[in-house]
This record gives structure tokens, C-alpha cells and sequence, in this order.
């Protein structure tokens, strides 16, 4: 079974959105320095398989969606740290499951349909 700090560190450099402010937080919960993560979940629920152009509006709500995303993911790991190692990943899946939500809610409908198309085959990736 994997250590915990492993399992925050896993979860934080996949889940943690790239950009702006929001920097890689290791298990200590703190910004490392100067590490960008390149793909976050949002990023990759727009874009794979199928790439979704989306307007300069969507852009800026699909951003601070991003950071709202990083801020409750840092919330989340300091809140359960001490509750062990599945707490923290329940919570993970949890937040994923809300921003999905809110990621759909800012596309039109033709858009949606591509995203619910990349995240049935995000959640059939190995």
C-alpha cells in the first residue's frame, strides 16, 4: 500500500490546476517552489480524447473554476490528513465529482456532449 505522502503527492501534482497562482502542493500542503503542474483533470475533461474550443468568456470562467478547484483541493488534504489515506481520496472523488458539474454548467449543449464524451473514456483510461 502506498504511503500517505506518496498518495497526497500523487493526488496533488493530478488534481491541482497549472497557471497563474495555483502552484503544486506536496503533502505538507505548502506551494513548492516554482513546480507548474502542466494538466489538471479540467484540463484534461476539455480536451481528451476530443479537444472542445471553447470562447475567451468560457475561458475566464473555466480559469477561476481552476482555482476555486485548487483552493477546495488544499482545503481538502489539510482538512484530511489525519483521517488517513482514504478519507483523502474519497474527498478527491468527491470534488471531482462537484467540478464536473460546474465545468458542464459553463458549456453549451453541443459542447457537453464532447465533454461527456471525454469523460467516459478519462474514466475507462487505465
Amino acid at each position: 500500500m502506498p504511503s500517505f505522502v506518496s498518495v497526497i503527492a500523487i493526488l496533488c501534482l493530478t488534481i491541482l490546476p497549472a497557471g497563474g497562482s495555483a502552484q503544486a502542493v506536496v503533502a505538507t500542503g505548502t506551494p513548492a517552489a516554482n513546480k507548474q503542474v502542466s494538466e489538471t483533470p479540467i484540463d484534461r475533461w476539455l480536451s481528451k480524447p476530443t479537444a472542445i474550443e471553447i470562447t475567451p468568456d468560457q475561458r475566464k470562467k473555466v480559469d477561476s473554476i481552476k482555482v476555486a478547484y485548487a483552493a477546495d483541493v488544499n482545503r481538502a488534504v489539510t482538512e484530511e490528513r489525519g483521517n488517513g489515506e482514504m478519507a483523502i481520496v474519497v474527498r478527491m472523488g468527491q470534488l471531482a465529482n462537484v467540478y464536473r458539474r460546474i465545468v458542464r454548467s459553463v458549456l453549451t449543449p453541443t459542447q457537453q456532449t464532447i465533454f461527456d464524451k471525454n469523460l467516459a473514456a478519462d474514466r475507462m483510461a487505465p
